[in-house]
């Protein structure tokens, strides 16, 4: 499987302009939705884009699983969270990757128990991955590439770590 690696400045210039591309849209949400772990990068720098704008926005982070491995997946779970907003609230679920798309799904299904204006911004989107009627509302890339997030290192070979970043693989004995 191909793999792309990202960079640590590629994500974080990539997270800033996805922020700029929903400012931008006119859309501004008032509380961010963060998947613990991909899309805490992601979520920083939109809640710091938002900041510089003059945008007070609450963010949740909120624990999810389903991946297990390069095309494992599991049942998606959540872990319980405290609602932090009001139905009035204007939702952006902030996310590096947009994959199958069950994550969303799950997501959407449980945070529209307590909202309705909820919308999904993402680095990366996996059209031919997606298993849901879902997209995306604002996505920077679609590639069917499996992508390696800078801060990945499990699962990777030590070639591949190598490839990735030798003073990272030095770290790896």
């Amino acid at each position: 499987m191909q793999k792309t690696y990202v960079s640590a400045n590629e994500l974080l210039l990539d997270s800033f302009t996805l922020a700029k591309q929903v400012k931008d849209s006119g859309y501004e949400p008032t509380a961010l939705i963060v998947p613990w772990r991909g899309g805490m990068p992601v979520g920083i720098c939109m809640h710091e884009y938002f900041h510089t704008q003059g945008v007070t926005l609450k963010s949740t982070v909120i624990k999810t699983s389903a991946y297990s491995g390069i095309d494992k997946r599991s049942d998606v779970t959540l872990a319980p969270f405290a609602p932090d907003f009001t139905e009035d609230d204007r939702l952006l679920i902030v996310d590096d990757v947009f994959d199958t798309g069950r994550t969303m799904k799950a997501l959407k299904e449980e945070l529209g128990r307590h909202c309705k204006d909820i919308r999904i911004a993402t680095v990366f989107f996996k059209p031919s991955r997606n298993e849901t009627e879902l997209s995306p509302d604002y996505y920077l890339y679609a590639t069917d590439e499996w992508i390696v997030f800078p801060h990945e290192v499990d699962g990777l070979t030590p070639e591949e770590l190598e490839e990735k970043s030798p003073a990272l693989a030095r770290l790896f004995p």
